[in-house]
């Protein structure tokens, strides 16, 4: 499939495209049509990119691009499409804005967001509340399956959420922790961050330890002085510092794409969390929310987010993720178990970690 280069000159190209699309609106043809000439899009996107033009301001939450390389970034969205896509990232803290999303949600209030960019845990609990669109739009936009987590979301970046990290400044590789029990050795005694994250990465390696295994290495976690953050960027910062030698749960790529000497702590098995595009319901953009999630599905998009972000799917060849963990032939805990789980073990693992 051809599709737009993201090393053509962005602004040229846009401004030519844009004005002949403005010529085909005029002349009563779909703007679909005219772009088709230059990227061979399924014809479910094509007939997206006419009405995207009409549509307000899309407003993405979640997606935090550094600010000396959003331009690019946007640059390379606009330059795929071929017109300049009226939209706007936030980040922010995930949890806390869902509970508002799901809020006004509930109240048949515009959420002021139109997509989601979260977790599993998240996304879980924006669908129960009746927040984000499951009617399938993402599997109808003609996306490969290894690009979805569903019909009703697309992924945007396998998370290290799961994983353990480490300086490599502080630890040698042959003092590592090699299994989630070794975390209790006194040694690590105040030399851990980490968010308090009960759905991160206890919950998901609760799959391949057991209940009762993780059970016992959280509460022995609690008492190891350890150095706690709001948010996982945070604990990345207290990595990166030497405060802490080791981190739970954090992603560490916008950091090594950087030179930071940082690496991922290889306990088998390693686990990857997909982050997902969810479309809020009520959006009163919805197509410029799919062509957004369409873009971050192809190999076009991630290496966009790559190179902007330090993030992406793991399976995107030379990529910073891949760089790091492709030789570990990460693996996924299965929806059906984390569907199944996610409520008990999140309020189980909340008691322990002292959170209400």
């Amino acid at each position: 499939m051809t599709r737009f280069s993201i090393a053509a000159p962005a602004l040229g190209r846009r401004t030519l495209l844009q004005g002949g699309v403005a010529a085909a609106l005029l002349a009563g043809l779909p703007a679909g049509r005219l772009l088709a000439q230059d990227a061979e899009l399924p014809e479910a996107v094509l007939a997206l990119i006419e009405p995207a033009m009409a549509e307000p301001q899309a407003v993405m939450f979640g997606l935090s691009i550094p600010a000396d390389r959003a331009t690019a970034f946007k640059e390379a969205l606009d330059g795929f499409y071929g017109f300049p896509l009226n939209v706007e990232f936030q980040g922010g803290l995930g949890p806390q804005k869902a509970a508002e999303v799901a809020q006004l949600a509930s109240r048949g209030v515009p959420a002021g967001v139109d997509c989601f960019y979260a977790g599993e845990g998240t996304t879980i609990f924006l669908r129960g509340a009746g927040a984000v669109e499951t009617d399938g739009w993402a599997v109808e936009l003609g996306i490969p399956p290894e690009r979805l987590v569903d019909a009703s979301a697309v992924k945007i970046i396998d998370s290290s959420l799961p994983l353990m990290s480490y300086n490599q400044d502080l630890v040698d590789p042959a003092d590592l922790p090699t299994s989630w029990e070794d975390l209790l050795d006194p040694r690590w005694t105040g030399r851990i961050t980490m968010p308090r994250l009960p759905g991160g990465a206890f919950f998901y390696n609760t799959h391949s330890v057991g209940e009762d295994v993780m059970t016992r290495v959280l509460e022995g976690i609690m008492t190891q002085n350890v150095i706690w953050v709001p948010r996982t960027p945070d604990a990345a910062t207290r990595l990166l510092s030497g405060e802490a030698a080791l981190a739970i749960g954090v992603d560490i790529e916008s950091q090594v794409v950087r030179g930071a000497p940082l690496a991922y702590v290889p306990i088998q098995p390693m686990y990857m969390a997909p982050w997902l595009t969810n479309m809020v319901k009520g959006t009163r953009s919805p197509n410029l929310v799919k062509l957004f999630a369409y873009f971050v599905s192809t190999d076009t998009g991630q290496a966009a987010l790559n190179a902007a972000t330090g993030y992406s799917t793991v399976d995107l060849p030379g990529s910073t993720k891949a760089a790091l963990l492709a030789q570990y032939n990460p693996t996924y805990v299965p929806q059906e178990w984390i569907a199944e789980n996610y409520e008990r073990l999140v309020t189980k693992y909340s008691g322990i970690m002292g959170l209400r």
